[in-house]
């Protein structure tokens, strides 16, 4: 086992910190905000995303250029990352599904499935 020596905390670790701490609620807010007021309503829903995946903002992915299934059609989707998306943009407009995480892009439990035969 590796023991790491980490220096005393101080004064300004407890503000940095707490500043950090701040930051993060306030973006948080402004977030959830934006996913109940959903003021970019027609150009998210053009672009076939959930309010989830909208206002969440850029993830955490890996750079290398990543090729996927649209997991409906099949068609290969070409990324510059490893943050890919579930489904094609023709698909998802087809069926009103987020392209990013597969979602109904209303948030709304669907009694069919357009996709199902």
């Amino acid at each position: 086992m590796q023991n790491h020596n980490r220096s005393r905390w101080e004064r300004e670790d407890v503000e940095r910190k707490t500043q950090w701490a701040v930051s993060r609620m306030q973006e948080g807010a402004k977030i959830a905000l934006a996913r109940l007021m959903d003021p970019d309503k027609k150009k998210r829903l053009e672009e076939s995303y959930c309010v989830v995946c909208y206002y969440e903002g850029p993830t955490l992915a890996g750079q290398a250029m990543t090729d996927v299934n649209c997991r409906l059609c099949d068609t290969i989707l070409h990324f510059s990352s490893t943050d890919t998306h579930e489904l094609c943009q023709a698909c998802a407009i087809k069926n009103k599904l987020c392209k990013d995480c597969g979602a109904s892009v209303n948030l709304k439990v669907l009694r069919k499935f357009p996709f199902e035969k």
